[in-house]
């Protein structure tokens, strides 16, 4: 029988087996660098751009938020022009309005009997002063403010006797005080006085 010696072939076949498996692996590492340096390449490209977009959306802020400043302060001069107006309306709504209550106030004054010296205006009430003959004469006018209708509530502060000129006759000095209705000025939840 012939015997063949394949030690050598097979010394030879894992020589190349191991060739083979350091070549695979030096390959594989190689192909990994590679791999790697390819995604560090495209990371490294996505981080620049995603730093020129930090960069152009910040100044896009800077530029907005100037408008944005220009915007509030635009819309604090609108609020208060439109506060302007509001208050211009107001007074060409009532405007006539101290002309009428003059006008009424002297059509309720008892005339030849009684005289007003001073009128305070308030936003809340109106002050009379003035002199009258007699009692009677306070009372009629304060009726007549009363059924005026314009006034919430008339009262009469005080009355004093007063010595009219050398001694021929004596007035009476009065004080009253006329309280306003509360009007609501239209498209406006807050109450005012008119």
């Amino acid at each position: 029988m012939i015997r063949i010696n394949l030690l050598p072939f097979r010394a030879a076949r894992k020589k190349e087996n191991i060739r083979r498996q350091i070549a695979v692996f030096f390959l594989s590492v190689l192909l990994i660098f590679v791999a790697l340096y390819g995604v560090h390449d495209v990371l490294a490209d996505r981080v620049d751009i995603l730093k020129d977009e930090v960069e152009t959306k910040k100044a896009d802020l800077e530029h907005y938020k100037s408008q944005v400043a220009e915007v509030e302060r635009l819309q604090k001069h609108i609020a208060m022009v439109e506060g302007r107006l509001k208050i211009i309306d107001d007074l060409a709504r009532l405007k006539g309005q101290q002309v009428q209550m003059m006008e009424d106030l002297t059509s309720r004054v008892v005339e030849k009997r009684m005289w007003l010296t001073q009128l305070e205006n308030t936003v809340q009430s109106l002050t009379l002063r003035g002199y009258a003959l007699d009692n009677t004469t306070v009372a009629n006018f304060m009726s007549a403010l009363e059924a005026s209708g314009q006034y919430t509530s008339v009262d009469l502060q005080n009355v004093v006797h007063e010595d009219g000129g050398k001694g021929k006759y004596t007035l009476k000095k009065f004080v009253i005080v006329c309280n306003k209705p509360v009007v609501t000025v239209a498209g406006e939840g807050k109450k005012k006085r008119k």
